[in-house]
């Protein structure tokens, strides 16, 4: 779920954006060319060369996709249409994965539609289901988690018609998609995906569905 409501300018305490000193780590802002008023980062790459998540631009407005070099803040774009996002993954060649937010007000309700996208670089995103041509395609990607430098992505999703939220691993260099599975192994069960190594393996979590 996207974390429209935060606003504090978090700090990175990891490799590539922090002095480390003799007692400890020294929090310093990613945001160099001062252009957010808040936001947070998610995830941050090996090298240490960049980090991705979500800021909201100096004068507010809604959170949007965000990658962390050290030149600063850089936007990601959104899809056409959409108000909103997030990145929550981002590899050694700066490709981050993550959210694309259509927001809708419908009298007193928001509602948030979320489609799993891929920024391949700054100024390019494309819908992950785009990506997908074998496997289980039948998994309508809301958003990506991680990505290694391999070509696999990371994310969840949701069948049609199917109440259980599937994770899978997106294989860029083929485009087959695989539902990871759940322990109860049943459809309507769910799995949470959290972290994707340079080896493909997943850590998350798995439930069992709520009846």
């Amino acid at each position: 779920m996207i974390r429209l409501a935060l606003l504090i300018l978090s700090f990175l305490f990891l490799f590539g954006f922090f002095e480390l000193a003799a007692q400890g780590y020294v929090p310093q802002s990613l945001d160099t060319n001062n252009i957010t008023s808040g936001g947070a980062a998610y995830s941050v790459s090996r090298t240490g060369d960049f980090a991705a998540g979500f800021a909201v631009a100096v004068g507010g407005g809604d959170a949007q996709p965000a990658r962390w070099t050290s030149a600063g803040t850089t936007f990601l774009p959104r899809l056409t249409g959409d108000e909103a996002g997030e990145a929550q993954g981002v590899n050694d060649a700066g490709a981050a994965v993550g959210a694309s937010v259509n927001i809708m007000q419908q009298g007193q309700l928001t509602f948030f539609f979320l489609r799993g996208v891929l920024w391949s670089n700054p100024h390019n995103v494309v819908l992950l289901s785009s990506l997908a041509t074998s496997g289980d395609t039948d998994i309508v990607p809301i958003e990506g988690i991680a990505l290694n430098n391999h070509g696999l992505i990371l994310g969840y999703g949701k069948r049609p018609q199917v109440d259980g939220i599937r994770a899978f691993v997106l294989d860029q260099t083929c485009g087959e998609m695989t539902d990871i599975g759940t322990l109860q192994g049943t459809q309507n069960s769910s799995a949470e995906p959290w972290d994707l190594n340079e080896q493909g393996e997943v850590v998350g979590s798995s439930e069992a569905a709520n009846f």
